[in-house]
């Protein structure tokens, strides 16, 4: 049964899609939305919006076949129609896992398996606290299996090192033991061409040399035999993209042979937990265009962990230090800043994070409940507080294309029922996920393109938008929770920074201003992919990506966000971004607030421990991030940075420069008799944008790494 008809769609298929910087959003679409039809021809946006609405109408329907209660074909019908409109016209947007995976093999899996949630959320958490009734060592193993599952998937997970000191590197075995393993001869361990497969190897070599007690050896010797994993460039089916190969997934394990040796008898502390988890990241994003998607929530009074990013104390960590963003989690009221506010102003790391605020409160105008009591992190861009194993569906309200607030209220009602579905396939394959879902059904619905909004409207107007729209949204829950027989959601808003999909919109992301109001916008691909030299026939400019230069490729497109009365990152100072996020933590988050504020070192960073006590009951996280000073056409200092501010005469440079380089290539073909590339008949699937990592993330952590 299809709930939207040809007649309704025919309204849309003759238009063009409304995207909003024109071949950069088109470009996205295509890299990463945009699957094969079985006819083998590529989806167009109109088809993309389709399968993801159907699908998600159609997971609706079969949760109330299971019900005492009938089916409104009719309503089922109107509503989907308004979150098609609501979808193809970017007012919102599903996260972009959802616009790849919603009604693809992906998810619908098969009749044994039924669907499969844990594609559809942006981001999890783990604790390696001890978990239930397992010992330390064994809770610290699942937690690092949790992190490579989720992370194969695309989930971006955050961890804790809650475990330091709990367990211990087991001994390096004695002469008598070692005489006994070599006449038994090691232990194979064949890997299986699947992520159960590498998943289960982790969990193999960890559990040889993870223990409990003092003076405990470890385990025999095993020998992985990797010749069933498919090789380097096979096509990944499910996934887009190329495979790795065993190469990644051998150095992991090797690389944890030597971390763990090295060690031989020690208590486990944070930074052995953050170099195995990092190690963990490094391996997923091996020899492909994906990024890591982790953070490591410490203690602020561990000094190892504040140290981590130092790389002239840990030279080693170079190679894979970079997977996390670091965050502190600190109690209000009770702490010192001096020490962190001065790592801060100087690179931007640690992050903060208030997990009392988070417990405590919702909205953090609202009274206490503690509603949240139970909850030990958040996700790895900060905007979603989480239990251990808990993951979360993010949708993003575009309020740059929304006019009114009767039409902001409409489009948070298909925002939401889209998330709320999402927490309908809770099967995830780990059963305290799948529980802590059906309890706590959290969401993330976060509204995006705030500078745009704040450049037509004031923030009066914005706090009320915000106010009234929590309040509709609390109602909508309360009917469609009861509708689909569940728990309402224990919090259901959230100001995420935004990624990939605010490319599409062309719209500032989330709470951010822009860079500049010219920038040059990279975008990486793989090398393999054939729209690279579609990219390079229409004169963009291509390069190998620094650091992956046989596998990847990074284009460079020169956009424009000017628009009346927009102001840029140089025009907002420090505490205007805090107080615009508090402003969202107060009125409209009832998770967090993603805030990377960005500083001047000379003239504010003297003033970041005075901010830190001043919003410590008004914010529940922050990062900071200070601002080089980069004269326009200097060279930057971070090579390849997602986006860089340029001049506007350099913006039109850039732009005729495209144009010579498109116009060059043609009188080239017309010389050689050959023909132009067509894009929009390259038969390669879309490769899935993994993690809930954005531009911020990534751009925080190459800063904080230099």
């Amino acid at each position: 049964m299809r709930f939207l008809t040809d007649k309704f769609l025919d309204k849309y298929r003759s238009q063009p899609p409304p995207f909003g910087l024109g071949k950069v959003s088109d470009l996205v679409f295509r890299r990463t939305y945009s699957r094969l039809k079985p006819d083998g021809s590529k989806e167009s946006w109109v088809d993309c919006v389709q399968r993801v609405v159907e699908a998600t109408f159609r997971h609706q329907r079969d949760r109330i076949e299971t019900l005492p209660r009938a089916w409104c074909a009719g309503k089922a019908r109107r509503a989907a129609e308004s979150m098609f409109e609501k979808i193809w016209s970017l007012k919102f947007l599903p996260p972009g896992r959802g616009l790849w995976s919603m009604g693809s093999e992906t998810v619908e899996g098969d009749e044994k398996s039924g669907p499969l949630g844990l594609p559809l959320n942006n981001c999890a958490f783990v604790s390696t606290r001890p978990h239930k009734q397992l010992t330390p060592a064994a809770s610290l193993a699942k937690a690092c299996h949790f992190m490579m599952d989720a992370s194969m998937l695309g989930v971006g997970v955050s961890f804790d090192t809650e475990g330091a000191g709990l367990s211990r590197v087991g001994c390096r075995p004695s002469d008598e033991t070692e005489k006994i393993s070599a006449e038994a001869g090691p232990i194979t361990h064949a890997v299986a061409d699947s992520r159960k497969g590498w998943c289960l190897a982790l969990r193999a070599q960890l559990e040889r040399y993870l223990r409990n007690g003092e003076g405990e050896e470890w385990g025999p010797e095993i020998v992985f035999d990797y010749s069933k994993v498919r090789p380097l460039g096979t096509p990944l089916k499910k996934f887009g993209g190329v495979a790795s190969g065993p190469g990644p997934l051998r150095d992991l394990i090797e690389s944890l042979k030597e971390q763990f040796e090295s060690r031989a008898g020690a208590l486990v502390d944070s930074e052995l937990i953050t170099n195995v988890m990092n190690l963990i990241g490094k391996c997923v994003v091996s020899g492909n265009v994906r990024r890591s998607a982790q953070l490591a929530l410490g203690k602020a009074s561990d000094s190892n962990f504040l140290g981590l990013k130092d790389y002239e104390r840990h030279p080693e960590r170079v190679e894979f230090g970079w997977s996390s963003n670091n965050t502190v989690v600190v109690e209000p009221g009770k702490c010192d800043y001096s020490e962190i506010a001065g790592r801060v102003a100087l690179n931007g790391e640690p992050g903060i994070f208030w997990k009392e605020n988070a417990q405590k409160y919702g909205r953090m105008g609202d009274p206490p409940t503690w509603a949240d009591h139970r909850a030990e992190g958040c996700n790895p861009c900060g905007e979603q507080t989480l239990e251990s194993y808990e993951v979360c569906c993010l949708v993003e309200i575009e309020l740059g294309r929304i006019d009114t607030y009767l039409e902001f209220e409409e489009t948070l009602k298909s925002a939401f029922l889209y998330a709320k579905t999402v927490t309908l396939l809770s099967g995830t394959g780990w059963e305290e996920t799948t529980a802590i879902i059906n309890k706590n059904r959290r969401i993330g619905c976060s509204p995006s393109g705030i500078a745009q909004f704040l450049a037509k409207h004031t923030t009066e107007e914005l706090r009320s938008w915000l106010d009234r729209g929590y309040a509709a949204l609390r109602h909508f829950d309360e009917l469609y929770s009861e509708f689909f027989g569940v728990n309402t959601s224990i919090k259901r808003t959230t100001v995420k920074p935004s990624g990939t999909t605010s490319l599409l919109v062309g719209a500032t992301p989330g709470i951010h201003a822009p860079e500049d109001l010219d920038v040059l916008r990279r975008v990486r691909l793989a090398k393999t992919n054939p729209l690279v030299e579609s990219l390079i026939w229409d004169g963009y400019h291509v390069e190998p990506e620094v650091g992956k230069e046989k596998t990847a490729v990074v284009v460079t497109i020169p956009i424009s966000y000017a628009l009346p009365g927009i102001r840029t990152l140089s025009q907002v100072g420090m505490w205007e971004q805090l107080e615009r996020a508090a402003l969202l933590q107060e009125w409209w988050s009832d998770n967090q607030v993603s805030v990377t504020v960005t500083f001047d070192p000379e003239t504010e960073g003297p003033s970041i421990k005075a901010a830190l006590e001043l919003y410590e009951r008004r914010l529940k996280s922050v990062a900071f991030l200070p601002r080089k000073k980069v004269p326009h056409g200097s060279k930057t200092p971070y090579p390849q940075m997602p986006i860089e501010g340029i001049s506007h005469k350099t913006y039109l440079a850039e732009l005729e420069l495209v144009a010579e380089r498109h116009a060059a290539n043609i009188a080239q073909a017309a010389r050689d008799g050959a023909r132009s590339p067509a894009p929009s008949s390259l038969p390669q699937d879309a490769e899935m944008e993994m993690f809930c990592n954005t531009d911020y993330c990534i751009l925080r952590r190459a800063k904080s790494d230099n």
